[in-house]
Parts: structure tokens; sequence; C-alpha cells
């Protein structure tokens, strides 16, 4: 009998094979850490997948101006309501700007009820979501919280309790920077 012998990887099949690996490993290489399907437009951007929706402006400006009854100053504050791609959640992003004017700890809006405020603001405007950010006096970002609306009022009426309120709820803040903000 006669055995086969076994080629193994002495042919061209080896190398050819070790090539295509090392030209897919280049081009996976140049791709993803660049970007270059979102650059040049074959797609979406986290961003845009995210915030895929069209800005509800009228909804934006209506919030903006109960914001502003309230007595908070007019270029401190920023409104943009959005639908969340992923989730279909209309969001309000609410910016309180202390380097134009807002006051975190002398504002009647305060951190403690600044949530609650802007939930109570926003009925009839079908917003599901709140997220404020908070810049400080230096132009950078502090604090940023997120939570849902029901459930913000939910704990407003009693009808939550604070634990599981917490649970629920997106906090996003650099520690050092915010304890700058608040030293007297």
């Amino acid at each position: 009998m006669t055995q086969s012998q076994r080629r193994g990887c002495r042919g061209r099949g080896c190398g050819l094979l070790l090539l295509v690996l090392l030209l897919v490993a280049l081009v996976w290489a140049a791709v993803v850490p660049f970007r270059l399907l979102q650059r040049i437009g074959l797609q979406q951007s986290p961003a845009q997948r995210l915030l895929a929706g069209t800005p509800d402006r009228q909804a934006a400006q209506v919030l903006k101006e109960r914001l502003l009854v309230s007595d908070l100053p007019a270029g401190a504050v920023q409104v943009h309501v959005l639908e969340l791609g992923n989730t279909g959640e209309r969001v309000a992003f609410t910016v309180l700007d202390a380097s134009k004017g807002f006051d975190l700890l002398g504002d009647a809006q305060g951190s403690d009820n600044a949530l609650s405020s802007i939930a109570e603001l926003t009925d009839g405007l079908d917003i599901d979501r709140i997220a404020i950010h908070y810049v400080g006096e230096d132009g950078q970002p502090l604090v940023t919280l997120t939570h849902r609306v029901d459930d913000i009022l939910a704990l407003e009426q009693g009808r939550m309790d604070e634990t599981e309120f917490l649970k629920g709820m997106g906090v996003n803040f650099d520690l050092l920077k915010v304890l700058g903000e608040v030293r007297p």
C-alpha cells in the first residue's frame, strides 16, 4: 500500500493565505481607527445613529421660554428636544451655563430640584426624558444628569422612593471639577 504524502504549508496555499490575512488586517487597521467608512459616508457615526430624529425646535423654544419665566439668565440656558434613534424617546437636553450667568447654588432652580422643576415645565410637550448638562464658570462641563420625566414626577408625588429613583438616574461628572466649582 502506498501512503499519500501530506504537503502541509510547503506549497503556495499557506503563503497566499497569510498574504490575504495580512491584507485584511491592514485594511481593518486603516478603516476602523480612522473611521474611514464614516468619513466617506458609507456608515453613520454613533452620534448620528443615536440622534437620528429631527430636532423639535418648537418644543425646545416653548420649554426655554418656560425656563426663562423662572428668572434664569437668557444666555445661560440652551434647550434642544431630540428623539433618540435607538429608543424612540424624546429627550429635552438642557444646558445650564455658569460661564454665561447661571448660578447653580444661588438660583431658585438649584441642584437639588432642577430635574423636578424642568420635569414640571415639560407638561404637554411629549418629552419622555430630561438631560441637564451643567457647564462651569470656566466653560468646561461639570455634571450631566438624566432621568425619565415620569419617574421624576413620581418621586415628587411620593409614588416612588429615592432608592428606586436613584437606580434609574444617569450621572456623569468630574469630581475634581465639581469640588473646585463649589469651593468658596
